[in-house]
């Protein structure tokens, strides 16, 4: 809670955080509109962001959050798989 009701000590960091949280959610809606329509560079870009979010399921595993870790393991092998397999005509 403390961030969102703290005072912002470097504003120029915050804005260059911000800016860098837009232009990813640009790129990925840009990757997941490929993916939608059987684009093949919408592939790669989910199959990177399902790795990380594995990585991350890992550290949740391992930090005993095993009500989080588990499920986002499971969609993101899910996912993972679906993304490397590639599409069917």
């Amino acid at each position: 809670m403390a961030p969102l009701i703290s005072e912002v000590n470097a504003p120029a960091a915050l804005s260059a955080e911000i800016v860098f949280g837009l232009l990813a959610c640009l790129g990925l809606w840009a990757s997941a509109s490929g993916f939608k329509q059987k684009k093949s560079f919408g592939r790669a870009p989910a199959v990177l962001a399902n790795l990380i979010a594995l990585g991350v399921s890992y550290y949740m595993i391992t930090g005993k959050l095993l009500v989080v870790g588990i499920p986002l393991a499971i969609l993101a092998s899910i996912t993972l798989i679906s993304a490397a397999l590639g599409y069917k005509d």
